[in-house]
């Protein structure tokens, strides 16, 4: 389980730093080609071009950071 935890804090942590760059193209590289993703109070994206749409309607809004926490691992 250690490990697993460690590999989800280090993909937290890149997220992270490439939302405080705005690196849309590496955010989207996180993600399978076919990934679903949902931001609060929006409708599910789904793929790689919706999802930098969804990424750059993000910064538009403001966004310049955000802190993502484990809370549990089952």
């Amino acid at each position: 389980m250690v490990k697993v935890r460690d590999e989800i804090e280090r993909m937290n942590t890149k997220f992270s730093e490439y939302v405080k760059k705005q690196d849309i193209e590496n955010l989207v590289k996180i993600y399978t080609e076919d990934a679903c993703f949902m931001f609060p109070n929006m409708p599910m994206v789904q793929g790689h071009e919706t999802l930098k749409m969804a990424f750059k309607g993000m910064f538009d809004a403001g966004v310049k950071e955000v802190n993502l926490e484990i809370v549990d691992l089952i």
